[in-house]
């Protein structure tokens, strides 16, 4: 669930303007749209107008951060930046009664009396109850207690929706339940110990909360009624972390509880689940990483799979379907569609795998392929296939054949500044082969069949661009034709 579905009214206005500015290079809205757009009258306009600059005041600091309407009719923004927008949506979230009766609902509704928290907090009782009933109503139309991936049992599923939520919420912008801090820092030295080295700073975050949330659910009288993995096939140093667990954590956790958080660390890539352990206790992730190297496999024409380092993308497709298929949550990171154009005419051999392996996805997986985890998957299919096959192994290379009559002085140049251009699959000439795609000179040669790029100067920014597009072209003409 979004976290922005639990703002007031007036906040999840606020906060879409502001949204809607950040999408402009200009940071600038006209008037007439941001009335049109979302349904408001010139008051409400300027109420809104006083209401962000206000915001902006409150979370900014150092070089000022506000709107301005001196030009007639358009809002334009100055100063404005991703990490404010975040700033304001967590005050948004923060000051909005629906989420303080979401805390009570789920972290507080067995320990501490309707009556105490109410009076701890800013919140009548009639409102209370209120926001109550609204709540109830929000999370049966987000779907909040749906099974996502392979998460089934009830208690599982709570808690990913609510890591879900305050990671979104608070990630980069502040430190959730900071109250538990202390107790928190055994358990992550626990978990480092386990791991083998120090915890880098996202894994301290992302970890901390899991452990907050972990740890505010069971306080609540919360706790897991299935196992989240199977013990038994966990090699010994599973069963050790599990008792020193125990140890360092008061009340100490069931098995159970402690098993549920080994699980996170072992599908969030805090430590590796040896293969074995990966068949047996999380068995919908091989058939999908083999639905993936078949595909792979099919465009033979396409990428030499005799090339290809078959364990290195074995394992980094298992621990993306491992994540997929268990605690999976919405990317928030990763998502933009318009850069996914940069690997598509880069890669298009990727593209066309990438694709197919999508659509099987969308047909087998029981998590939604929302459209920003669909762009969040492509780019990790993509970044798993680039890292795992060496450019020798794609087939759609281009054979490029540098020969200037200056000698090999000015051909060292073109040949050191083509190097920038690796990551094309490029393959350097110093003669022209029956494969040559383009060949760079200073002088058009009638020997020459493959298209030509002529050079008398040394080549500008604009030369370069045109090569640059030249080469994507040939290469796409390339995918098609292998391409089955």
């Amino acid at each position: 669930m979004n976290f922005t579905a639990l703002f007031n009214q007036s906040d999840q206005t606020t906060y879409a303007i502001l949204q809607a500015l950040m999408q402009r290079t200009d940071l600038t809205r006209t008037t007439t749209s941001l009335a049109a757009d979302y349904d408001l009258t010139p008051y409400q306009l300027n109420k809104y107008f006083e209401t962000i600059n206000a915001d902006l005041q409150t979370v900014t600091t150092g070089t000022p951060a506000y709107l301005d309407a001196s030009q007639r009719g358009v809002w334009r923004a100055h100063g404005l930046t991703t990490y404010m927008v975040q700033r304001i949506g967590l005050l948004a979230l923060q000051r909005s009664n629906l989420f303080i009766v979401f805390e009570y609902e789920f972290f507080y509704k067995n320990r501490l009396a309707k009556r105490d928290y109410i009076n701890q907090h800013a919140i009548s009782t009639p409102n209370f109850y209120l926001m109550t009933n609204s709540l109830h109503t929000l999370l049966a139309n987000e779907h909040f207690y749906a099974a996502t991936g392979g998460a089934t049992n009830p208690e599982s599923i709570i808690r990913l929706h609510l890591f879900e939520l305050y990671y979104t919420a608070y990630t980069g912008v502040a430190t959730p339940f900071a109250e538990l801090n202390a107790s928190v820092e055994p358990l992550l030295q626990c978990c480092a110990d386990f791991i083998g080295h120090p915890l880098r700073p996202t894994q301290v975050t992302k970890l901390s909360l899991f452990i907050k949330i972990w740890q505010l659910r069971i306080q609540n009288g919360e706790t897991l009624t299935a196992d989240a993995l199977t013990l038994s096939a966990l090699p010994a140093e599973s069963q050790t972390f599990i008792a020193q667990l125990q140890a360092v954590t008061t009340p100490a956790p069931s098995a159970r509880e402690a098993g549920y958080l080994l699980a996170f660390l072992l599908t969030q890539q805090f430590a590796p689940l040896p293969d074995a352990a990966l068949a047996t206790t999380f068995p919908a992730v091989k058939p999908l990483t083999a639905n993936f190297m078949g595909l792979l496999t099919a465009q033979s024409a396409l990428i030499d799979c005799s090339r290809l380092d078959l364990d290195r993308l074995t394992a980094s497709l298992n621990q993306l379907h491992l994540q997929l298929v268990t605690f999976f949550v919405e990317p928030t990171t990763f998502i933009d569609p318009t850069q996914m154009q940069f690997f598509q005419e880069l890669y298009p051999g990727f593209d066309v795998v990438i694709n197919a392996a999508l659509q099987h996805l969308e047909q087998v997986s029981t998590t939604p392929l929302t459209p920003k985890l669909r762009v969040n998957l492509y780019f990790s299919y993509m970044f798993a296939l680039i890292s795992a096959i060496p450019p020798r192994a794609v087939n759609d290379e281009v054979f490029i054949c540098v020969d200037f009559s200056e000698g090999a002085l000015y051909s060292d140049y073109v040949i050191q500044t083509l190097a920038a251009f690796s990551h094309a699959h490029i393959v350097v000439e110093d003669n022209v082969s029956t494969e040559t795609d383009i060949y760079i000179s200073d002088y058009h040669s009638d020997l020459v069949d493959a298209p030509q790029v002529i050079w008398q100067n040394p080549p500008t920014p604009t030369d370069w661009s045109d090569l640059a597009d030249m080469i994507l072209t040939t290469k796409h003409d390339k995918t098609l034709q292998l391409v089955k």
